[in-house]
């Protein structure tokens, strides 16, 4: 999460996934419906502040919504982590919601603790899931697992390394992918291994079909996640590159380029890569 940057977490059904993993794992149902309206409020004040325009619901809807709704609880410790500091980054020390704020990181507090007797790492060590998380209380996609395998595996490598190659398809796609072809070439002569989306996919999917681009550019992201190094190659960075910088970034993956200066980001409506 950057620095001085507001999440808008207003979504019930977030807040509702939130109340049904704090139920399930022993919360009492009234005492967690008040602490989350009391974290509920914080959020709006603060969003308010930066310009927004929301209005809260009455406690008793949102009561309501925690115990009369079917949400889905989160399937790991670190995706409940994720929300608990979610909310707890998006919300004012001090003010009418005090005492929720206080008990939001007491319950952290409880959580860290048993993140740590489970596995033996911090809630935030690079090996962990929790960089994988989505910056919502209500992610489309939830880690598996608490611990991230790629990352683990980075840590602890010996002998040669994934490196993913990042560089432009569209265009002149033919052109594009001889020079990934090359640049991965370096990759293998140097004794690491490339791993070259431009080689993979456009045989199985094509780039202009907007549906198979996206899906490729999921599994590229995937892709990424087992690499230990990425290497951004051309002057002229397309979206879908820099969707693929980005993450690397996220997930604290090395990234090296050949070029001096780092390219404007450059909008596209069409498929990305």
């Amino acid at each position: 999460m950057e620095e001085e940057r507001t999440l808008d977490l207003t979504n019930l059904y977030g807040f509702a996934r939130l109340y049904q993993t704090l139920v399930q794992d022993g919360g009492g149902k009234r005492s967690t419906s008040d602490m989350l309206y009391g974290c509920y409020l914080a959020n709006i004040s603060l969003c308010n502040k930066g310009g927004m325009a929301l209005q809260p619901v009455e406690p008793e809807i949102f009561f309501y919504k925690m115990q009369c709704n079917s949400a889905r609880s989160y399937k790991t410790d670190i995706q409940t982590l994720k929300a608990l500091t979610l909310l707890e980054w998006n919300m004012e020390i001090g003010g009418p919601n005090a005492e929720a704020v206080s008990q939001l990181c007491r319950v952290k507090t409880d959580y860290v603790q048993r993140f740590y007797d489970e596995t033996g790492y911090n809630y935030q060590d690079t090996v962990t899931s929790f960089s994988l998380c989505e910056e919502t209380l209500d992610p489309d996609n939830e880690p598996e697992d608490e611990l991230n395998l790629g990352a683990f595996l980075r840590k602890h490598e010996t002998g040669p390394k994934l490196v993913y190659i990042c560089a432009p398809l569209r265009g002149d796609v033919e052109k594009n992918i001889a020079f990934a072809k090359e640049k991965a070439r370096e990759v293998f002569l140097e004794g690491n291994i490339p791993v070259c989306p431009h080689l993979l996919f456009p045989p199985i999917a094509d780039p202009r079909n907007p549906v198979e681009d996206k899906a490729a550019m999921r599994m590229c992201l995937k892709l990424i996640e087992r690499c230990s190094e990425m290497r951004v190659y051309g002057p002229v960075w397309s979206e879908g590159m820099w969707e693929e910088i980005q993450y690397a970034e996220k997930l604290k993956i090395p990234i090296l380029t050949d070029q001096k200066e780092v390219p404007q980001t450059r909008r596209r409506s069409e498929p990305c890569r």
